[in-house]
């Protein structure tokens, strides 16, 4: 007797238990289920874009130990140990996402340097469309992959300035933080896109957990003390739930890795 062992059905309507329907009329006898929790997580970035309709997000956000995003005269909080690993978290994302402050403030590349991989979309959250034309994420040598979010009463004269510079430009609707980030991630989910990664700053991590749009948080806590500027993590409320809460040691960083 012929069997197929399989551990989770594709949750993709078009297939529907297609596959294991043919293989059944064939006579193939057919188990699942086996280590179905492993394999979802596994592919948790196309369930999420089947089932929800929008990517699978994971928030990145490098904090010190008073939960402070930056410290007067450093670049980065983060060790180069804990640096490498936020590019293999590029690398097995299929987008990365910032806000414009982010852009404005640091002029990121976004992409994967530290380890070898591949360069994941990059995505700008800009109502105002103020991203420069200058800009790194503009001035790629692949500016197609990159796409700018803005509203849609965003003035078209900069619009404009983008669209000729190669990205793509596309609208959202306005929201009291800025920008629909539900309609944006929608958005990606219809143009293929199955996991990002935000790597934006404390507005925008704060506007995705208000909308309940996290699925996962990674903080990177950095042996520092004496930050400045906001909070990591502010104006959340009411407090949000994580679950699975783990902990590991990168270098001298400590990264805190929990689900919602």
């Amino acid at each position: 007797m012929k069997r197929v062992v399989a551990a989770m059905r594709d949750p993709d309507p078009r297939i529907d238990g297609k596959g294991f329907r043919a293989l059944r009329n064939a006579g193939i006898e057919v188990e699942t289920g086996v280590l179905e929790a492993e394999a979802r997580r596994l592919n948790e970035g196309f369930v999420s874009r089947v089932e929800r309709a929008r990517p699978f997000v994971l928030l990145k956000l490098a904090v010190t130990l008073d939960g402070r995003a930056a410290v007067p005269g450093r670049r980065y909080l983060s060790g180069r140990s804990a640096l490498k690993e936020v590019h293999k978290l590029r690398d097995r994302s299929d987008a990365v996402m910032v806000g414009v402050g982010t852009v404005l403030a640091d002029d990121p590349e976004l992409t994967v340097r530290e380890v070898r991989g591949r360069d994941p979309l990059r995505v700008i959250l800009d109502a105002d469309a103020r991203t420069p034309a200058t800009a790194k994420l503009v001035r790629a040598q692949d500016p197609q992959r990159t796409i700018v979010f803005v509203a849609r009463d965003a003035d078209q004269r900069r619009v404009k300035r983008l669209r000729d510079a190669g990205v793509l430009v596309a609208t959202l609707p306005r929201s009291a933080d800025g920008l629909d980030a539900a309609a944006g991630l929608r958005w990606l989910a219809e143009n293929g896109v199955n996991t990002v990664l935000s790597e934006g700053g404390p507005h925008v991590a704060a506007s995705l957990l208000r909308d309940k749009l996290v699925d996962r948080l990674a903080l990177i806590v950095s042996p520092l003390l004496g930050g400045e500027g906001h909070l990591a993590i502010d104006g959340v409320s009411p407090p949000l739930e994580l679950a699975s809460l783990r902990a590991r040691r990168v270098g001298t960083d400590v990264i805190l890795e929990a689900d919602f």
